[in-house]
């Protein structure tokens, strides 16, 4: 232990507080491609009593299982699972559990301005479905034959436990001018991409005191 003065320094043989080598530069880099690769394509999500306007624009979904960790205090770092590829998933190992997502592309109707002034409207985003949620798309879809272009008022009932992608799906109308009406929008999400998984290795980097469990088949896991 280091004194000066009189007063007792931090430091110690407590060595919590750094690492050698170069595993921690590995794991920042990981979760700054992670953070670019998905930057581009926000997940919907709604404020609890909010309600707003949706178009689908694929009718099946793109289903894999993903984590979604707590790290450093913060939800949202969403990492797929690996028993998806019928793989050892470190995460999984860790007691991190996993769940079931589907996840299709969506026009978000509605309109905001950001700080500088800039108007954005009929945003292309991720919606997250999981098993809850999965079960009254595929309804709806046995119905109208598919949900593709179908247009939905979308609901979240008030309380933090409700669903974040919204509760009830009240459906407006088929999109007959699609193409007319957004042509110059860009429709296709890479789910191949932007959900490509990482490599064990790189999950095991993530595995940390500070990673709490996010998780289950339940649709109350926080986005």
């Amino acid at each position: 232990m280091v004194k000066k003065k009189g007063t007792e320094s931090i430091m110690s043989d407590n060595k919590s507080w750094y690492s050698t080598g170069y595993d921690e530069l590995d794991r920042e880099i990981e979760q700054i491609e992670t953070r670019k690769s998905s930057s581009k394509f926000f997940r919907f999500w709604l404020k609890p009593g909010e309600e707003c306007e949706i178009t689908f624009l694929s009718n099946e979904p793109f289903i894999c299982r993903e984590h979604n960790l707590n790290i450093n205090g913060r939800w949202g770092n969403f990492y797929t699972c690996l028993s998806s590829m019928n793989l050892k998933c470190p995460l999984c190992d860790a007691g991190e559990s996993s769940y079931l997502a589907g996840f299709f592309p969506i026009i978000d109707h509605r309109s905001f301005t950001d700080k500088n002034g800039v108007e954005y409207s009929n945003q292309v985003k991720i919606f997250v479905a999981k098993v809850t949620t999965l079960k009254k798309l595929k309804k709806q879809s046995e119905r109208r034959k598919s949900i593709e272009k179908a247009k939905f008022l979308v609901n979240r009932l008030d309380g933090e436990k409700s669903l974040s992608v919204g509760d009830d799906f009240e459906f407006i109308e088929m999109v007959e001018n699609f193409d007319e009406l957004y042509s110059g929008v860009e429709t296709v999400i890479p789910f191949e991409e932007i959900l490509a998984p990482k490599s064990p290795e790189a999950l095991k980097r993530l595995i940390a005191p500070d990673v709490s469990i996010a998780g289950g088949e339940m649709d109350d896991v926080p986005f």
